[in-house]
């Protein structure tokens, strides 16, 4: 066995070089590579890449007069290439929005636009795996739905744009005897179905639902959002889901706080 410090590739933050210790030996044609546990790659320029991606262990074929050496390097280099590759393919959010790595004490892919992610709890080319393949499954639903006329105003469970709120003329024009007033009350989010003759209720904003599709989140403390935004299964220990309301504001809602969803 012989291990080596070797030149990996580029570092996906900055684009410097990359350096680690790989251990390899040979069993006849084939080569073992192995990276060992506790040995991150290191970037030149001190980019932290302890969490960027799997530990490298692979075989590899070596063919007779190849030497060893020169089949570890490339080998590597092509995983570590394939593993960049992984990473520079973030699919954009079915919003249409661009996610962005958010490095805090909860590290997530964020989709700034309507609050999607995923977070970041193992090695980050994994992570995107999950966000590309989240939208996938997002894109797939509403499809389906597309298919079986459930689109109602482009609203679904993906591709989803929120309501506006009415403007006077909107108002003046609307033919709808009960709307949806929206306001921050001290900070809080409210709401409530308001009947005409509509009553004044400073800062609100009034929403025609009629033949929209949102989802109505009922709260343990009694409280309604009504967004845009359906349930999403917590697939990587989510212990809270961020929906959006018509306001175009972002909540957090713990998922314990959360009885139940209804279309």
């Amino acid at each position: 066995m012989m291990a080596e410090n070797i030149e990996w590739g580029a570092c996906p933050v900055c684009g410097g070089r990359v350096t680690g210790k790989i251990d390899s030996w040979r069993s006849g044609d084939r080569l073992h590579v192995d990276q060992p546990c506790d040995e991150p790659p290191v970037c030149g320029n001190g980019c932290p890449l302890e969490d960027f991606a799997p530990r490298i262990s692979f075989v590899v074929k070596c063919g007779d007069g190849e030497p060893a050496k020169e089949v570890m390097k490339k080998a590597v280099g092509r995983e570590w290439s394939r593993m960049l590759g992984k990473v520079a393919h973030v699919d954009p959010c079915v919003c249409g929005g661009t996610p962005v790595l958010e490095l805090g004490e909860e590290r997530r892919l964020e989709c700034p636009d309507c609050g999607r992610m995923v977070w970041v709890a193992r090695p980050l080319t994994e992570a995107v795996g999950a966000w590309n393949d989240r939208m996938t499954d997002l894109r797939k639903q509403d499809a389906r739905r597309a298919a079986a006329g459930l689109l109602a105003k482009g609203i679904g469970l993906g591709v989803a744009s929120a309501p506006h709120p009415l403007s006077r003329e909107e108002l003046a024009a609307c033919g709808s005897e009960r709307l949806l007033a929206v306001w921050d009350e001290d900070g809080r989010y409210r709401e409530r179905e308001v009947a005409r003759p509509l009553p004044h209720i400073d800062h609100a904003a009034l929403f025609d639902l009629t033949g929209v599709r949102v989802h109505h989140w009922v709260l343990a403390d009694g409280a309604i959002v009504t967004s845009p935004d359906g349930w999403t299964e917590p697939e990587h220990g989510e212990s809270s889901q961020t929906v959006r309301t018509l306001t175009g504001h972002h909540l957090v809602i713990p998922n314990s706080a959360v009885l139940y969803v209804a279309d």
